[in-house]
């Protein structure tokens, strides 16, 4: 093996030991509220805290924000323009990575959904 690929293959490895011990960190976070790692950007860490004030779990199979129809209809027209820019692009990627599992969705700047494709 080359010096090049020993170098490659040990940033990998410690990039894989860092990612597990982000994950792990997450998991903690989420089950019991402490963070334990410093692998974990405090910006990182600063969000988790944001998504448990606004009641968002990771473990959650629902939102708790309810928004009418009508909500949602006026949300769309006030964004007609990106979602008529958008879509004929995501139309495009879904073509190219057919039968990946990929899905795109387009979101307004508040998060809120404007297209799954």
């Amino acid at each position: 093996m080359t010096a090049i690929a020993e170098s490659h293959n040990e940033t990998h490895i410690a990039s894989s030991d860092i990612h597990a011990k982000q994950i792990q960190a997450w998991e903690l976070f989420f089950s019991s509220g402490r963070v334990e790692s410093d692998s974990i950007r405090q910006e990182i860490v600063k969000s988790w805290k944001r998504s448990i004030a606004f009641g968002l779990r990771p473990d959650s199979r629902k939102a708790n924000v309810k928004i009418t129809r009508q909500s949602i209809a006026i949300i769309k027209e006030k964004n007609s323009a990106l979602i008529e820019a958008a879509v004929p692009i995501m139309e495009s990627l879904k073509l190219s990575l057919k039968n990946t599992g990929f899905i795109f969705t387009l979101a307004d700047n508040n998060g809120i959904v404007l297209a799954v494709i």
